[in-house]
């Protein structure tokens, strides 16, 4: 994850959310939640 690339896309018009993931844990219900809520106040 690189946050400098994600805010420079973000200021070029294509919001950028970052969402870490625990490898060992991978993709979970709350990181889902997560990003569906960010993408509803776009």
């Amino acid at each position: 994850m690189d946050p400098f690339t994600a805010d420079q896309r973000t200021a070029g018009g294509a919001p950028t959310l970052l969402r870490p993931v625990i490898p060992c844990h991978g993709l979970r219900r709350v990181d889902i939640d997560a990003v569906l809520t960010w993408l509803r106040q776009l």
